[in-house]
């Protein structure tokens, strides 16, 4: 029979066997696989869920899209629904903020004579003022209009700027008054 001649060193013979690895050499490999495939399930897994998430965003940009369309198809109706809102708000607005005359003339009308004429009234609304002209045939029926507006408690000043003759067919003596009503006057009661 033939001897096999062995001319590695024993301890090297057994550890040769996978490239210096030895026995250890298919767990090293069996490792590196399940890396490698764990890898690429990992990648794989991005890719599909990436592209579902992409088809779930078109479907949601489609039906965006659609719902638009839809409206758009109202748009004539939604225009004109949204302009007679927008009438309301303003009216609503008008009517929260409108300033009052009536109860302003009603109370100045209380204490006017019946010989004095108002030629010019002016009102302002930011300052709640009113400048008031006019003729009356004397001074004492002037004196009697300035003093029944001070006594109203809806008037807070009464105050006489100028007085003269008057001009033109009209005898008698022109008169300016300002006064400040009480800014409750100019409220809806």
């Amino acid at each position: 029979m033939k001897d096999e001649i062995n001319l590695l060193k024993p301890d090297q013979a057994s550890n040769n066997k996978w490239f210096g690895f030895g026995n250890k050499f298919p767990l090293f490999l069996y490792v590196i696989a399940a890396l490698l495939l764990g890898e690429i399930l990992f990648w794989g897994w991005l890719f599909f869920s990436t592209r579902s998430v992409s088809r779930e965003i078109e479907s949601m940009n489609r039906s965006i899209a659609e719902a638009d369309l839809e409206i758009n198809k109202n748009q004539p109706e939604l225009k004109i629904a949204v302009g007679y809102q927008a009438r309301l708000d303003s009216l609503d607005g008008l009517l929260e903020g409108h300033m009052y005359w009536s109860p302003v003339f009603e109370e100045l009308g209380k204490y006017t004579l019946k010989e004095l004429r108002y030629s010019t009234f002016v009102g302002d609304a930011d300052d709640h003022s009113i400048t008031v002209a006019g003729t009356a045939s004397s001074y004492a029926k002037i004196a009697k209009l300035i003093l029944g507006l001070k006594q109203s408690s809806k008037f807070k000043e009464v105050l006489f700027r100028s007085e003269g003759a008057s001009s033109g067919a009209t005898t008698g003596y022109s008169f300016i008054l300002e006064i400040t009503p009480d800014s409750a006057l100019f409220k809806k009661q």
